[in-house]
């Protein structure tokens, strides 16, 4: 059984009308053991079976409550036991409250969205279990033009500068982009796509870097985790054509 509780507390009785609103979803299930509460909210990578089993599904509903609410400038916590139930608190800072969406539904406040609208899409699993990341065949879903792209001449100090720049990101960075899927951290790796691909113009560097960037902008959960596990596919591909050159 799920019980909504929400409230509001009012740090500003000013013109703007600013409040700090929390809300309280407590559900009187199994429960969450200490250890398991640690990666709750991680999008769950294909292997982890036991997180599959214990939660049924690719392990998405919750990190996307947790990347949307971080979008919206609150944050959310956990409270649970086993066998007791969960208490998830979610807590949004410094909310506007509209006049009047007040004199209309005599409600204390109402939330001012701060992102532009995301786009949802729900579609019956092909596969039971399916992972929202398959490293090892993200070769098979890479953009056809993507890999026929031509590679525009550029010095081999220049190739080399660059490999080392994506060597850094794929040893360093990519891993736990690939696990946690943050929407910030998302964001800083397309821009730094963007800056590679001004500054090296290679043909599958461009499309990658508009490919992230076309499929995060909506922030399209149906296609970018798959997207984002091709990067060391796009590093193989880039190589290859310029020393084929």
């Amino acid at each position: 059984m799920n019980e909504c509780l929400p409230g509001s507390e009012i740090i500003n009785q000013s013109a703007l009308q600013v409040v700090s609103l929390t809300l309280s979803i407590e559900d009187t299930g199994i429960g969450i053991s200490p250890q398991d509460q640690l990666h709750i909210f991680d999008a769950f990578p294909q292997g982890n079976r036991q997180s599959k089993r214990k939660y049924s599904g690719t392990g998405l509903g919750l990190a996307i409550t947790k990347r949307l609410t971080e979008i919206l400038g609150g944050t959310i916590e956990l409270e649970s036991e086993l066998n007791s139930g969960s208490i998830f608190t979610f807590k949004f800072p410094n909310v506007r409250v509209f006049d009047s969406a007040i004199a209309e539904s005599k409600l204390p406040i109402a939330i001012e969205p701060n992102l532009d609208p995301v786009q949802s899409s729900v579609k019956p699993d092909r596969e039971p279990n399916n992972s929202i990341i398959d490293i090892d065949r993200a070769s098979d879903r890479l953009n056809p033009e993507m890999m026929q792209s031509p590679v525009p001449l550029i010095n081999e100090a220049a190739f080399r500068e660059l490999m080392d720049q994506l060597d850094i990101e794929q040893t360093h960075i990519w891993p736990e982009l690939c696990q946690k899927m943050k929407f910030r951290e998302l964001q800083a790796f397309s821009d730094r796509l963007n800056q590679w691909a001004e500054k090296y113009p290679l043909g599958d560097l461009l499309n990658y870097a508009n490919q992230v960037a076309n499929q995060l902008e909506p922030f399209d959960w149906d296609q970018l985790p798959d997207t984002i596990a091709q990067f060391t596919e796009i590093i193989e591909s880039i190589e290859a054509k310029f020393n084929q050159k």
